[in-house]
């Protein structure tokens, strides 16, 4: 863009269960700036969807990298041309459409389309990535000779201790043990903890962050490095990695901290069912073995892509005095016993969780009981291990019902109950053999089953209402919204023909923009929006519509008009 390379956000950066694959470059807080082709190529990807990311334009390039446009608020003539075919030819507004290198070539300073702030973005800018062609592996941009000014040392807040096992303690307790550190005049740290005390295994861990020179935001840490009496135990450096492991980051980070105490910490060792391609570790994968009477220099190191460094030094003194740990004189309960690198599978007589290889990052003492069932779920609520375990893959979650009504059975879908209460939607497919639903879920936690009998809400957002039909010029908008399964469907025709529209997903708003395709006669015609659930539930709205001219002189943008198919409920809301 026509505009400095001012960051909101940096490649590798922790993100909620990813990494952020990407920069995101600042807008000055507007929509609309002008974007430009990185280098020759042809657009190989067009990607419209009203999450993640939006309107999204992929470009390859002959050295055998994809440059990637995210956000955008639309796209140049010619690529928005041939979407739009694309999307009546699919009767789609979501797309994800595949070229050829003769149908949209682009040459390296190019117009290809405008910033905005489309799809999951929470406020304007441009999300920008390179990607490998052959592996579709994300690249960190910033090796790539994308500069920004920083000559700023990252910041190092505190590092925190674990004992790895149960025979390992610090200070003599089998805890982890947090430490602040303190900035010295020269850019480095210290730690005013002189006592620290281990045995066993022990590993490290940092919570840190790194800064730009024209920009008070917190970005994430490139690299990082831990030494032990100057031997290098463990190196990670965020350099590229592959979207498929990117939910490996409640591995890479103290997931457990981060959901029952809101730190974000990053290990200085690898669990390990943890396969990211940061590491340089030890033969141990970074925790290391303290069993004699010594003294140990620890030195941790914190970088960025420009080798701005800072660096703590500590002692930390070994003994080899071993403890009884007080959790080993209680009997530990649990339903289980799960191993990170084989399938697992727990089944009773109303569930069965099959949890395939490879989704665990450790092994696990499964834990499973359930409560009775609370008003409006159809079962029992099971809680299925814990919320702060992560997994890296999604596992299979199979829920028994019994004297369930044949026209129920296609409604029901299992549902995640979260802190507050929180219900959301995990979906399901009923299996008429086994007499029950079954589904994937992302995470352990607690899960019941609900039905969704409720029709979406379909609202019209105008100037002023009157009931006698709809009258647009440039556009016409409605909010839509579901109480529990989502919305599958928006289905918007005109005189019984699919009509082009935009949904915006995180305010639920759906945008039609009359076209060339639109009848221009100024005469009634048959307006209806249908929209439907993933459960199947549908609702209509229908009117007479009339389009307007406004090239004409005419200043209509919108007169509002309506009304509601028999049997609907119309809520008519104010023009935001």
């Amino acid at each position: 863009m026509n505009l400095p390379m001012d960051l909101s956000g940096n490649f590798g950066e922790l993100r909620n269960n990813h990494f952020h694959s990407g920069l995101d470059i600042r807008t000055e807080q507007e929509e609309g700036k002008q974007v430009f082709s990185v280098a020759d190529g042809y657009v190989s990807r067009i990607k419209v969807s009203a999450y993640g990311y939006g309107n999204a334009l992929y470009i390859t390039h002959p050295n055998g990298l994809v440059s990637v446009y995210a956000h955008l608020q639309s796209y140049c003539d010619s690529v928005n041309s041939y979407l739009k075919k694309k999307q009546y030819q699919a009767q789609m507004f979501d797309v994800d459409v595949m070229l050829t290198p003769s149908i949209l070539p682009v040459k390296k300073g190019q117009f290809i389309g405008l910033s905005g702030n489309s799809g999951g973005s929470e406020a304007p800018h441009l999300h920008f990535e390179i990607r490998d062609a052959k592996t579709e592996w994300a690249l960190n941009p910033l090796l790539y000779g994308f500069y920004v000014g920083d000559s700023i040392k990252p910041v190092l807040n505190e590092i925190i201790i674990y004992p790895i096992n149960e025979a390992s303690h610090i200070n003599k307790k089998n805890a982890p043990l947090k430490i602040p550190v303190k900035k010295k005049s020269n850019g480095n740290y210290i730690i005013e903890k002189n006592d620290i005390l281990v045995h066993g295994v022990i590993g490290f861990g940092i919570q840190g962050f790194d800064m730009e020179n024209a920009s008070s935001n917190k970005n994430g840490l490139y690299s990082y490095e831990l030494t032990i009496n100057g031997e290098s135990i463990f190196f990670s450096s965020i350099e590229k990695f592959p979207f498929d492991q990117t939910k490996n980051i409640n591995a890479h980070i103290d997931f457990t901290r981060k959901k029952l105490h809101g730190e974000m910490f990053q290990r200085c060792f690898v669990l390990p069912g943890n396969t990211l391609p940061f590491y340089k570790t030890s033969k141990t994968r970074g925790v290391y073995s303290f069993s004699n009477d010594s003294t140990y220099e620890i030195s941790i190191s914190i970088a960025d892509v420009y080798n701005n460094t800072s660096v703590l030094k500590f002692n930390i003194k070994s003994t080899s005095e071993v403890l009884i740990p007080e959790n080993n004189l209680e009997e530990k309960k649990f339903s289980d016993f799960f191993y990170f690198n084989v399938k697992n599978t727990f089944k009773n007589k109303e569930i069965q969780l099959d949890i395939p290889k490879g989704s665990l990052f450790e092994d696990v003492e499964f834990i499973y009981s359930k409560r009775d069932s609370l008003k409006n779920f159809l079962s029992p609520i099971y809680q299925i291990h814990y919320e702060y375990v992560p997994l890296s893959k999604p596992i299979s979650l199979f829920i028994k019902l019994n004297n369930i009504p044949p026209k129920l059975k296609s409604k029901v879908e299992i549902v995640s109950i979260g802190g507050g209460g929180r219900i959301n939607s995990e979906g399901g497919e009923w299996d008429e053999k086994n007499s029950g639903i079954s589904t994937t879920i992302k995470s352990f936690g607690r899960y019941a089953v609900m039905v969704d009998t409720i029709r979406p809400t379909i609202s019209l957002l105008a100037k002023t209402p009157n009931k006698t039909m709809l009258v647009v010029g440039k556009s016409i908008s409605f909010k839509v919204w579901d109480n529990l399964s989502g919305i599958k469907k928006i289905i918007p025709t005109v005189d019984g023909k699919w009509v082009l529209y935009s949904y915006d997903g995180k305010n639920n708003k759906i945008t039609i923009v009359p076209d060339e395709r639109f009848p221009q006669d100024e005469k009634l015609h048959d307006f209806v929006l249908e929209v439907i659930d993933q459960k199947g539930n549908a609702r209509s709205f229908k009117s007479k519509i009339k389009f307007i001219n406004t090239n004409k002189n005419n200043p209509i943008d919108l007169i509002d008009s309506i009304e509601p198919a028999e049997g609907d409920s119309l809520i008519v809301e104010p023009e935001k």
